[in-house]
């Protein structure tokens, strides 16, 4: 058996484990933990002006003080007696249980940050630019397995008949479909830039997916404001890609931050529309990198439903699209897994 540790905040870290878990079912153990202190900095990180700075300024030294990680593994150290091997997705655990354990670290971002970096017995990238960094950093590169980008398993058979048919429909200048992300800190400075990117499409014949996560206090303030938009709440991560993955073919393109689903347009050629500010240390690089492969935009929320249009009408839109699918591998959770099966022994 495996233990696999999911520090349940936010979407990124914890979705990328539940995606390993769906190939590599039945031989693991999963422990959950939620540390209120991290989950109240993460929160706090999404609120905009000076404690967003704060938190960024933190984020990018990279820094965690020994006696912080010692306290945490501590508090792990019971569901994990009896074990050599664990795997984990979020680079504060890798650190915390490196030199304890036999660590596998899913790193899923295409960016690696500062704080992401850490040394482990086997470390899993998406892309050779994010092995690039790690090697840079001094880590040890046969420890690293690029495994291609690691898109949600729901969404891998859809993938290429999502794709064709969104191209057929940027082609034909067809009625376009767009779908709206929040992160899971629900920044306030980003729900104001979604609400004006709303407000200016309201003359445009597009259909809308708001997606409010499992915020029920936004679900009912985006379904009284936006009526004409479908408002899509899901309790859990598991629901919210089970709901995507419904619409996924009908989608033309997106807003969301620069965080981990920068993976949909780098892969899946959905094209994306960034919202800024950056938060966290992964989303500029991260934008950086889409915006250099041709699939990402920043946009004014004002003028939005008028840049989309025109995009389409001059056929940028299709060209982002064609630019965000066939470039990379994208089903780099199916790769992990045989890896991981390779050093547990199975067959």
């Amino acid at each position: 058996m495996l233990p696999c540790i999911n520090l349940d905040i936010g979407r990124g870290h914890p979705n990328y484990l539940e995606s390993f878990l769906k190939v590599y079912p039945g031989k693991t153990i999963l422990v959950k933990r939620e540390w209120t202190i991290m989950k109240r900095l993460y929160l706090l990180g999404g609120r905009g002006g000076v404690i967003t700075k704060v938190y960024n300024y933190f984020r990018r030294r990279g820094k965690i003080p020994k006696f912080f990680l010692s306290s945490l593994a501590k508090d792990l150290e019971r569901d994990l007696k009896g074990y050599e091997m664990v795997l984990v997705s979020h680079p504060i655990l890798a650190q915390m249980l490196k030199g304890r354990y036999r660590v596998l670290y899913l790193h899923g971002e295409i960016a690696a940050p500062k704080e992401s970096v850490v040394d482990a017995s086997q470390i899993f990238v998406p892309l050779s630019e994010t092995k690039e960094r790690f090697v840079a950093s001094g880590i040890n590169e046969k420890k690293i397995l690029v495994s291609g980008l690691m898109i949600e398993p729901e969404f891998l058979p859809i993938a290429e008949k999502g794709f064709r048919e969104r191209i057929r429909r940027l082609k034909n200048k067809k009625r376009l479909t767009i779908a709206f992300f929040s992160s899971g800190a629900y920044p306030k400075v980003h729900l104001k830039k979604i609400a004006r990117a709303m407000m200016s499409i309201t003359e445009f014949n597009f259909r809308v997916f708001l997606f409010a996560g499992n915020n029920w206090r936004l679900k009912r303030y985006w379904e009284k404001k936006f009526p004409m938009a479908n408002v899509v709440f899901a309790p859990n991560r598991e629901e919210e890609n089970r709901r995507l993955a419904e619409i996924l073919e009908e989608l033309d393109c997106f807003v969301a931050p620069a965080h981990e689903r920068t993976n949909w347009a780098c892969g899946l050629g959905l094209p994306l529309f960034t919202l800024l500010p950056h938060i966290g240390s992964y989303a500029p690089l991260n934008y950086e990198f889409a915006y250099a492969q041709g699939v990402c935009r920043p946009f004014e929320p004002e003028d939005f439903g008028k840049t989309v249009l025109r995009l389409q009408e001059e056929g940028e839109l299709l060209k982002m699209a064609e630019a965000g699918f066939g470039r990379f591998p994208i089903d780099g959770i199916r790769k992990v897994g045989e890896r991981v099966r390779a050093l547990m022994g199975d067959s």
